[in-house]
């Protein structure tokens, strides 16, 4: 449990998080989804295509992980995909599907594009990605897949992901 001081703690590197690493850009929800299609957007910060990652998900690439969510999310979600610094992987599904909206060009230009965006999506699902910190951090919801030792920190497994995008946004046993 927390105490008083945790929470003093707590709230004071979520100030220096916000004011020092998510400083004001042209980033917004409204830059990610120009043509308002999308009701939802949901982050997937992609993974190393690893064994480890394999082991984790069950899955051969981050573009089998970004399929599964298409089909189990709704149709007015969008994936909002960062490719992994270190992915050299070319996947052109991942560049060419309308609900993906991937931000791995901006990497090149901004190397914490993925934090940066975190604040302008409703979700982030995750495998096995720290990416659960700094989102927990800004009180972005987190969903989990897989057998990562992460998901004990998360939200929820990713199969309420889609209730409670449809039902306010609410977990339910």
């Amino acid at each position: 449990e927390l105490t008083g001081k945790d929470r003093e703690a707590l709230t004071a590197f979520r100030s220096a998080f916000r004011e020092h690493v998510l400083f004001k850009t042209q980033l917004d929800r409204e830059y990610l989804d120009p043509e308002h299609k999308f009701k939802h957007l949901v982050l997937y910060a992609g993974n190393f295509p690893s064994l480890r990652f394999k082991a984790y998900s069950g899955l051969a690439s981050n573009s089998a992980f970004v399929q599964y969510l298409l089909q189990i999310l709704p149709e007015d979600c969008a994936i909002v995909y960062s490719k992994h610094h270190l992915d050299n992987t070319e996947d052109f599904f991942l560049e060419q599907h309308h609900r993906v909206i991937n931000l791995s060009y901006l990497r090149k230009e901004d190397a914490n594009i993925t934090l940066r965006i975190m604040p302008f999506v409703d979700a982030v699902v995750n495998i096995y990605s720290n990416v659960f910190m700094p989102a927990m951090t800004l009180g972005v919801p987190v969903f989990s897949f897989g057998t990562s030792q992460n998901a004990k920190f998360c939200l929820s497994n990713i199969e309420k992901l889609p209730q409670w995008l449809e039902h306010g946004k609410i977990v339910s046993e």
